[in-house]
């Protein structure tokens, strides 16, 4: 019986972001609020994860 045995290859890093530090600023449209309750100010944020498969 012969191992067959082989190197495990690793994956390419893909850039998944073209990064553009010339690209468009745009205002800060919250920066004078102050809420003082609940649902009077929403932000949000787009952040990828990887996964050994996809990303979330």
């Amino acid at each position: 019986m012969s191992a067959q045995l082989a190197a495990k290859r690793r994956r390419r890093f893909v850039a998944t972001t073209d990064s553009n530090p010339d690209g468009p600023t745009f205002p800060n449209l919250a920066k004078d609020i102050v809420p003082s309750g609940t649902n009077q100010l929403w932000v949000s944020d787009i952040t990828y994860g990887a996964l050994p498969t996809r990303f979330i």
